[in-house]
């Protein structure tokens, strides 16, 4: 007569199969590659700043500028004060970088943990998408950092580039639309190789997209991630949201 238990045992039996089927990944290195780049090009702009543009400025060196690139703000001048205006927004747009790494390099290490991937092609575009996301994020902030340091050093030229503002803010909203093209190709090539039936066709990028889903909020199915349904209103402005507010916190902050 067959053990009462042997059901619950072929049970148990066939999920530690499921879970050995799963591959074991590696944890993503930290990727310091964009961080050193971000410090090394803050250093030496900065350093420009410091040696060729601070001499000439006057005393009281001007903080703002209006809409016309008139100075309307100043303070007594000194490296301290001059600094502090260029480096508010790379500090800014640093931190960010290495939060993100580091959270990137952090979730590369329990996709197939409890709660994390349900399959092995799963498991594998997870990875792929975490990698690619570090590497397309560092360029990114690279880019944005560069773009406003240029834009805050040509305010202290003595003779300003016209216009350096518009061209500035062009160069970020280029380098956005660049990085959202990058994702997408990226999500669609890994969609090909790691195919998933049941999420395929319904994402753009690391944004998902169905109409006929009523949901703003969607769970991706890897974990504790969640993405926007961009194929609603709501959807499309908290995706837009995500890229454009820390863009316009570190305008803001230079600006202001």
């Amino acid at each position: 007569m067959p053990s009462p238990n042997l059901g619950w045992r072929h049970f148990l039996i066939a999920k530690v199969c499921i879970v050995n089927d799963l591959p074991n990944l590696p944890k993503l290195p930290f990727n310091w590659t964009w961080v050193l780049a971000t410090v090394a090009t803050t250093v030496v702009l900065a350093g420009i700043g410091l040696y060729v543009y601070y001499p000439s400025l006057p005393d009281p060196m001007p903080v703002h500028w209006n809409g016309s690139g008139e100075a309307d703000n100043w303070t007594p001048k000194s490296v301290g004060s001059f600094l502090s205006l260029i480096l508010i927004g790379p500090g800014i747009i640093l931190l960010t970088l290495l939060g993100m790494q580091a959270l990137l390099t952090m979730q590369s290490g329990v996709i197939t943990q409890r709660g994390g991937a349900k399959s092995a092609n799963e498991a594998h575009r997870q990875w792929e998408t975490y990698k690619a996301t570090s590497t397309h994020m560092g360029w990114y902030m690279f880019v944005l950092n560069a773009l406003i340091l240029v834009m805050i050093l040509n305010e202290f030229r003595p003779n300003p580039l016209p216009g350096g503002f518009i061209i500035g803010l062009i160069g970020i909203i280029a380098a956005t639309i660049v990085l959202l093209v990058l994702i997408g190709k990226t999500t669609t090539s890994l969609a090909k190789k790691y195919p998933m039936p049941d999420q395929d066709g319904k994402t753009w990028g690391i944004f998902y997209n169905d109409p006929d889903d009523n949901r703003i909020l969607v769970d991706t199915g890897m974990g504790m991630n969640y993405t926007f349904n961009i194929a609603h209103t709501w959807g499309k402005i908290f995706a837009v949201l995500i890229f454009a507010v820390p863009v316009l916190i570190v305008l803001l902050t230079v600006l202001l």
